[in-house]
């Protein structure tokens, strides 16, 4: 199929494309947002430039974008709303979106939200006994509900981060000791 000069391409085709180290995030050169079809386009340094939707990075509602430019580390984007306020997403973001092979090497990095649960459950099981206390009393300290508290021990819910940070501050823990995967 020929292209015609200045034709549009697809939303999430590249527009030049190099080999790069599959699992390396890569430094961005330059960002151009186009807000009237909402499409943004990215250059990273090894040449590779991307246009993709701006609805697919799903950045927190508010004003309408009108602008966009590489941050000052080259690790992200930095996006301007109409009224003044801010937000940014980061260069891997938009490398997950639009590179299979990236996002094929760093899906593995995260656990599912039920492997996470029942990480979290098992540990916290074995850090209430340590302590000698019923599921009751251990719920009871952290201001749930014995339920509640029972569905957390089992997997069967994942917690808040705040709900976290204060199992991890009742059990006398870091934070870190609940939710690694060690």
């Amino acid at each position: 199929m020929t292209r015609r000069s200045g034709a549009r391409r697809g939303p999430l085709e590249p527009i030049q494309r190099k080999v790069a180290n599959v699992g390396a995030s890569r430094r961005l050169v330059a960002a151009h947002l186009d807000p009237e079809v909402e499409l943004l386009t990215c250059a990273f340094e090894d040449g590779e430039v991307v246009r993709l939707p701006s609805a697919r990075l799903k950045l927190p509602p508010g004003a309408p974008i009108v602008y966009a430019a590489v941050d000052r580390f080259s690790a992200g984007i930095e996006f301007v709303r109409e009224d003044g306020t801010r937000t940014d997403c980061g260069a891997d973001i938009i490398q997950y979106l639009v590179d299979p092979a990236y996002r094929t090497h760093h899906s593995g990095d995260a656990d599912s939200e039920e492997d996470f649960a029942r990480r979290v459950g098992t540990r916290l099981v074995a850090l209430r006994q340590e302590l000698g206390l019923s599921q009751r009393d251990f719920a009871v300290r952290i201001g749930m509900a014995a339920p509640n508290y029972a569905r957390l021990e089992a997997g069967r819910h994942v917690p808040s981060v705040p709900t976290l940070l204060r199992l991890a501050e009742v059990l006398g823990r870091p934070l870190a000791e609940l939710i690694s995967r060690d």
